[in-house]
């Protein structure tokens, strides 16, 4: 999955690594989850936006 540069803002999306203060187990969407603010701005709840909403995240890859 790629996700675009653009989307990388303040206020934008955050990798999780805990939920209410525990860490995440895979089975639970763990151990990071990227997850976007849908609740906050209509540009956040799309398909597109949600399919970059990827959990059980065990490494990312930067490149140009």
């Amino acid at each position: 999955m790629n996700i675009p540069v653009g989307d990388i803002e303040a206020g934008g999306p955050i990798v999780a690594y805990l939920r209410n203060g525990k860490t995440m187990p895979v089975r639970d969407k763990g151990p990071f989850w990227i997850v976007y603010p849908y609740d906050l701005e209509d540009k956040y709840r799309s398909a597109e936006v949600f399919s970059r909403s990827i959990w059980q995240l065990t490494c990312i890859e930067i490149t140009e």
